[in-house]
C-alpha cells in the first residue's frame, strides 16, 4: 500500500527529523506534540558521522557548525582501575565523510525545527491523545479537543510516557521502575584549574555508573 500521509506523535528529535525525513519522500505529514512549546529532556548528544551525513542530507547540519563541538575521539576509562579501557575514534573523515559532533539537544532541535518550518511543515502543538483507532487501509489518531487526524501510517515517537505504547501498542503493560537513574551537570572548561589526563572527550565505567567528561 503507497503511504500519502502520516501521523508523528511526539516532537521530540525523534519526531521532527521523522517528519523531515518523511517531507523530503514527498509524503504529507501532520505532526503533533502534547506541550504548548517545544522542549526537549537532557544535556548534549554525541552526533556520529553516520547522524551528521543524515542531518546533512536533510539540510540541517549547516545550521549546527556554530553550535556544536567537533568530537575527534572519546577515550574510555574504567572508574576503579582508572586505566584506559578503549577509544572511540572518529578520525576517519575519508572513510565517513565526518567527524562527530557534540551539542546541546535543546540546540539541535531547534536546527531541526527551522528547516522543518522553511519546508512549510508545522507541529501542532499542546494536543492530547486520547485513541489510536486502525483499519484494513487507514489508522485514525484521536485527540482531546475533539480533533480526528486519518492517515496511511503513524509514528510513535512520543518519548518514555508514550501514549503511543500506552493506548495502542501495548496497553496492558504496566510502566516498572528499574533502579537506574541518570543526572548530569554543566561546568565551564575556563573554571577548570588543574591538568586533565585526556586529549578530547572521556567516558568512566563500572558496572553500575557511567560518567561522561567532555570539555
Amino acid at each position: 500500500m503507497a503511504v500519502d500521509k502520516a501521523i508523528i506523535i511526539g516532537a521530540g528529535i525523534s519526531g521532527v527529523a521523522a517528519a523531515l525525513a518523511l517531507h523530503h519522500l514527498k509524503i504529507a505529514v501532520f505532526i503533533c506534540e502534547v506541550k504548548n512549546h517545544p522542549g526537549t529532556i537532557g544535556g548534549a548528544i554525541n552526533l556520529t558521522p553516520t547522524a551528521l551525513r543524515y542531518l546533512d542530507h536533510l539540510g540541517v547540519l549547516s545550521k549546527l557548525k556554530s553550535k556544536g563541538c567537533t568530537v575527534h575521539t572519546i577515550e574510555i576509562f574504567s572508574v576503579q582501575t582508572t586505566y584506559k579501557i578503549a577509544d572511540v575514534d572518529f578520525n576517519n573523515v575519508g572513510k565517513y565523510g565526518y567527524h562527530a559532533v557534540r551539542i546541546l539537544r535543546a540546540d539541535l532541535l531547534q536546527a531541526i525545527l527551522e528547516t522543518l518550518n522553511e519546508a512549510g511543515v508545522k507541529v501542532q502543538y499542546g494536543k492530547n491523545l486520547v485513541k489510536i483507532s486502525e483499519s484494513t487501509h487507514a489508522i485514525e489518531a484521536s485527540f482531546d479537543s475533539g480533533d480526528n487526524v486519518t492517515a496511511d501510517l503513524l509514528l510513535g515517537c512520543d518519548g518514555i510516557h508514550s501514549q503511543t505504547r500506552t493506548l495502542f501498542v501495548n496497553p496492558d503493560r504496566i510502566a516498572v521502575y528499574t533502579g537506574i537513574a541518570a543526572a548530569y551537570g554543566l561546568v565551564k572548561a575556563s573554571s577548570i584549574t588543574e591538568p586533565i589526563h585526556f586529549k578530547d572527550r572521556d567516558i568512566y565505567l563500572t558496572p553500575r555508573v557511567a560518567t561522561n567528561v567532555l570539555l
